[in-house]
């Protein structure tokens, strides 16, 4: 008989920090036409972006439109951009 995967050991804590960090991420991420206005203001395209943290100038499209809104390690690395922009 196979042996399961062994599934790594998270505690409690873990769980609801790591849960914590994702819903205060979304809360921080700027209303759609705002996260356009920033890219704007800082003289960046789509494909700038895009390339800069590692997706397509679609999905940064559809993030602006309201139509998507990005998730796991691209919300952190949109919201790092983001905030990176708006520092410039």
């Amino acid at each position: 008989m196979p042996s399961r995967p062994r599934v790594p050991e998270i505690s409690l804590f873990q769980i609801r920090e790591t849960i914590r960090a994702q819903m205060k991420l979304h809360t921080e991420l700027p209303p759609p036409a705002e996260m356009r206005a920033i890219r704007e203001r800082a003289g960046l395209s789509l494909h700038d972006v895009a390339k800069a943290i590692g997706c397509t100038h679609a999905a940064v499209g559809f993030w602006e439109t309201g139509a998507r809104t990005p998730q796991g390690e691209m919300l952190h690395r949109y919201m790092e951009a983001l905030r990176t922009m708006q520092e410039a």
